[in-house]
């Protein structure tokens, strides 16, 4: 057998790992006979998904994560050329996603209608995902008639519609996983030297939109080299060049934009290894059963379903001595599971009272929707009994293991966030800091319940798919309206203290870090949009400006004679002691006490 014949099957028949009975495998989707009812299922779940994320979107008007989403937003500036860089808190954020964005800043510097223009565009890329998942549907054996039906479910998961609340890089992230798995999938066909260019660039790219996805580009750099070991030289080399060239050159656009609006240049790659080396042997067990278990119910097993066949083909493929698509994948989601886990694993040994913290979601998500949909294939394609009562004895396991080892130690209240478990918040989740815990139990029956009527209904898998995607649809809308919306009315950072700096006029203003919260400094900067804000630590240096924006607490030295304007939490709008307060009081602008 030809090493292409042998890929030709693994692609195709990935669903013949789920179910021990030979011959048993997904059914073919090269028919080109269409069923009404199958074309009108794709049609309308693909419209119900575009009008969920669209709905999603439309509620959000502020910046919720003011790292995460102002990081993004700032990229799309800085290369958009609007204006001297920020200079923001924390640290940088590479910038695949915010390429997309940086046309915005070219049609408006409006900071509200930059931020609705990203979150559209985020839910425009969650619904997009739908064509490359179906075309991997399609690959696996799918039918045609059925394959975007079942790409739409995936996207109408809580895990993925959660996300079109904000302008973070999660949305357009998963579309670049799908888009460099449907590469895998067309080189694993055909290993042509223009397809290793395709997929070495898309898993490029996907490194460019997130740090956290350098096991993609190590797993294809690692395929490229087995190629040449197997002597397919020129494939082999033109997809492990043009895979570093790509990685490497988007890891120096990554560096100097961090150098161009951050203090810290390339902190965020030690603060992650560093993290990652800091978790106990309890913490990571832990860890890895909390987001194992979040896998599990998130996606209503399917992901775990779609996990095993993946692994089971890795290992026919590795057992042949011919690793090829699905070993990739393998080592892929291990790459990211492991950096995951550790990372949290950190946190949970510090006795963090995080809620989301003992079930994190968010960094799997991406690669979970593919194993999910591998899951929906196989179920299309009919589970045996013994397929079926296996899935729901191990997510069984895994929500026993979790609710007795994990939920005990879990603190009454405490912070969360909706990004972190998107695909928990079906079930209303606990307000912000309020002291009752979220809903585990209810999460994990309901999870049982959806595998149990997959393994029920295998003689009419359709009866479970459809009950899958109605328990998506109706979580999803649960989700934004009883735990989303209340946590971004919360934490939104639409501040006040804007109505009080325009009163004073276009006049320059710094921000003092000394003291600050961890928001504020991105915050005022992205609201204040072209008006230049220079940044500076009271601790060490005078205020450069006549206006400042300091904590609300502030007295002696130079604040001895500022006129306090006004305060909104920790922080307040200071005119200093000179000539701009004088003019100020002489108009009635400001008075002082």
């Amino acid at each position: 057998m030809s090493d292409s014949t042998a890929r030709q099957q693994d692609a195709a028949h990935v669903g013949e790992a789920a179910d021990p009975r030979p011959g048993r495998r997904a059914r073919p989707g090269r028919s080109r006979h269409y069923r009404p009812w199958a074309l009108g299922a794709s049609i309308v779940l693909v419209a119900l998904g575009a009008a969920i994320h669209g709905w999603v979107s439309i509620g959000s008007g502020a910046p919720v994560w003011t790292d995460d989403e102002i990081g993004v937003l700032a990229n799309a500036r800085v290369l958009a050329g609007v204006g001297e860089p920020w200079q923001l808190a924390n640290l940088g954020y590479y910038p695949g996603w915010s390429v997309v964005l940086a046309p915005i800043w070219w049609m408006t510097q409006d900071p509200a209608t930059v931020y609705r223009a990203a979150v559209t565009l985020s839910a425009v890329c969650a619904v997009a995902a739908v064509v490359p998942l179906a075309a991997i549907a399609r690959a696996l054996g799918a039918r045609g008639d059925v394959s975007f039906a079942l790409a739409a479910i995936v996207t109408l998961a809580p895990a993925r519609t959660v996300m079109s609340n904000y302008a973070l890089s999660e949305n357009f992230l998963a579309l670049m996983v799908c888009l460099t798995v449907w590469a895998a999938l067309r080189f694993s066909d055909r290993t042509t030297a223009w397809r290793a260019v395709v997929l070495g660039l898309a898993a490029a790219y996907t490194f460019f939109s997130h740090g956290r996805t350098v096991p993609i580009v190590v797993a294809t750099a690692a395929w490229f080299v087995w190629l040449i070991v197997r002597r397919q030289v020129r494939v082999g080399m033109v997809g492990f060049v043009t895979t570093a060239i790509g990685a490497g050159t988007g890891y120096l656009i990554y560096a100097w934009m961090t150098s161009q609006l951050y203090e810290s240049v390339g902190g965020r790659e030690s603060s992650a290894v560093s993290r990652m080396l800091e978790g106990t042997p309890q913490a990571i067990v832990r860890s890895v059963l909390g987001q194992s278990w979040y896998l599990s119910t998130a996606w209503a097993g399917l992901a775990i379903l779609g996990a095993i066949a993946v692994a089971a083909a890795a290992h026919r493929e590795i057992r042949r001595g011919r690793p090829d698509v699905a070993t990739w994948y393998a080592f892929v989601v291990l790459g990211v599971a492991a950096i995951s886990v550790l990372f949290i694993a950190r946190t949970i040994a510090r006795g963090s009272a995080r809620l989301d913290i003992v079930a994190y979601g968010r960094y799997l998500d991406p690669f979970s929707q593919v194993l999910a949909l591998v899951g929906l294939v196989l179920v299309v394609g009919g589970l045996s009994a013994r397929v079926g009562l296996g899935l729901l004895a191990a997510t069984t396991a895994l929500s026993a293991g979790f609710l007795v080892l994990v939920v005990p130690r879990v603190p009454d209240g405490g912070w969360w966030g909706t990004i972190n478990v998107a695909g928990l918040l079906g079930w209303p989740w606990p307000q912000h800091l309020e002291e009752w815990t979220p809903p585990w139990v209810p999460l994990a029956l309901t999870a049982a319940l959806l595998v149990a009527v997959l393994a029920l209904t295998r003689r009419a898998p359709w009866l479970g798919v459809a009950a899958v995607a109605a328990s998506f649809v109706v979580m999803s809308l649960s989700a934004d309206r009883s735990s989303v919306a209340r946590f971004n009315e919360i934490n939104d950072g639409a501040a006040p203290l804007f109505g009080a700096i325009e009163t004073l006029g276009d006049h320059p203003i710094s921000f003092d870090r000394t003291g600050s919260d961890v928001r504020s400094q991105n915050l005022y900067q992205f609201w204040l949009g072209s008006r230049e804000v220079e940044v500076f630590r009271s601790e060490t240096d005078e205020p450069p400006t006549d206006v400042v924006i300091s904590r609300a607490d502030r007295e002696g030295g130079v604040w001895m004679d500022a006129v306090r304007v006004e305060a909104f939490g920790s922080n307040a709008v200071w005119v200093l002691d000179g000539d701009l307060q004088d003019r100020l009081v002489a108009s009635g602008t400001i008075t002082r006490e």
